[in-house]
């Protein structure tokens, strides 16, 4: 039988446990600074996308249009997703009592109440249509009175 000597390096599978743990620990310490870094950036858009949700939502209770309502919806969808994509980041998994993943029941609920925002939105302006049409029907009798 012979035996090889080796010089210094040596194989993965030979080399001492605490060499292997610093290889380790370095490359762990670099995904979670990669990880806190994503996260960082995750949490400034969803802030700037909030910021903007809350303007929306401003112009949309001062006037009430087909356009502002649109674009509302549209900020909402986006916060939404960008909510999905750092729940992909962190991996983090919460149940609640019914053993239900507590972030996608968050996220279902949000996508619920934006339907009966945008019912309650579409009754509200047919309500204005309604009066907007009693108003011109007065106008027409009135101007009928006129000649």
């Amino acid at each position: 039988m012979r035996v090889r000597e080796t010089r210094g390096d040596r194989s993965r599978a030979t080399a001492p446990a605490a060499l292997r743990q610093r290889g380790r620990a370095s490359a762990t310490a670099f995904s979670r600074a990669l990880v806190d870094n994503q996260l960082a950036a995750h949490r400034e858009a969803l802030d700037t996308l909030f910021a903007e949700l809350d303007r929306a939502a401003d112009e949309l209770s001062s006037t009430t249009s087909l356009l502002e309502w649109e674009a509302f919806r549209a900020l909402v969808l986006d916060y939404l997703n960008e909510v999905k994509v750092g729940y992909r980041l962190r991996r983090q998994v919460a149940w609640d009592l019914q053993g239900n993943q507590r972030l996608l029941v968050l996220v279902e609920a949000a996508n619920e109440e934006l339907v009966e925002l945008g019912t309650a939105f579409i009754q509200q302006h047919n309500d204005n249509l309604a009066f907007l049409a009693r108003v011109k029907r007065l106008k027409g009798l009135l101007l009928d009175m006129k000649s």
